[in-house]
């Protein structure tokens, strides 16, 4: 049972993150969002729709100093990662066929799109590509503590059915800053100093939506933005020196 109050349920859905119980964080999302993103997804997924409108001309026309052959390039990469698979590997990793996606239902369709954001998912299919170590799999539950790192700070409901919860990424402030030993900020007035101590390298808050269900609980809503986990990027290492066997790379 989902919590009766917006703060609640996004504790829920932080816990279930660090758990890394997908199913259940689908469980604590509004089912009607659920089913606005599952049809999203699907018809983005469609293979006899094309995504890929941007023409030469109307790339030129935005920028007028590009010259045609850069912008023939940009459309035809564009063109591209139009592509029905590589739609499908963008939005669902892992999957082989839209038919396996289609197959879901809307919980499960977002629980998988969630968990091929996690970090044991990112860094598995690094590993895969070979653009990371093995030894990289060991250390995933640390990408994962950093990223799920939230700290609620307060909720605001908006009319009868509406509620945002205001949270931050770093929940722990205890720990000193990278900057805390600079020669620069030792250099500032004492006030100046510990303002800066306390807002140096702390994230802005963000805010998650949450939707009070016929029962009058609460649940939180599904869409791409959903807690910023479809923005995350991890930088995973090869572990091996550089060579043109192993490039370095940069997770997505």
């Amino acid at each position: 049972m989902t919590s009766t109050d917006a703060m609640g349920v996004f504790q829920e859905a932080i816990a279930a993150l660090k758990a890394q119980d997908f199913v259940r964080l689908a469980g604590l999302c509004d089912p009607v969002s659920l089913r606005s993103f599952q049809r999203s997804v699907l018809s983005q997924l469609d293979p006899h729709v094309s995504h890929a409108t941007l023409t030469v001309e109307q790339l030129m026309q935005a920028v007028p100093d590009m010259p045609k052959e850069v912008a023939e390039y940009q459309t035809a990469q564009y063109r591209r990662d139009d592509d029905p698979a590589r739609r499908l590997e963008r939005l669902l990793p892992g999957f082989e066929s839209v038919e396996a996606a289609r197959s879901l239902d809307a919980g499960q369709l977002f629980s998988a799109w969630i968990e091929a954001r996690s970090p044991r998912r990112i860094v598995e299919r690094e590993v895969a590509a070979g653009r990371a170590a093995p030894e990289m799999l060991a250390v995933a539950a640390e990408f994962g503590d950093k990223m799920y790192d939230f700290l609620a700070l307060g909720a605001v409901e908006d009319g009868a059915r509406m509620a945002y919860v205001l949270y931050r990424i770093g929940a722990d402030r205890s720990q000193p800053q990278a900057s805390d030993d600079g020669a620069s900020l030792a250099e500032l007035p004492e006030e100046e100093y510990e303002l800066a101590r306390e807002t140096e390298g702390v994230a802005p808050p963000q805010v998650a939506r949450c939707i009070r269900q016929p029962d009058g609980t609460w649940r939180l809503y599904a869409d791409y933005d959903f807690l910023s986990l479809g923005s995350f990027a991890i930088q995973v290492g090869t572990g091996r020196e550089e060579s043109p066997d192993y490039p370095p790379e940069r997770a997505s």
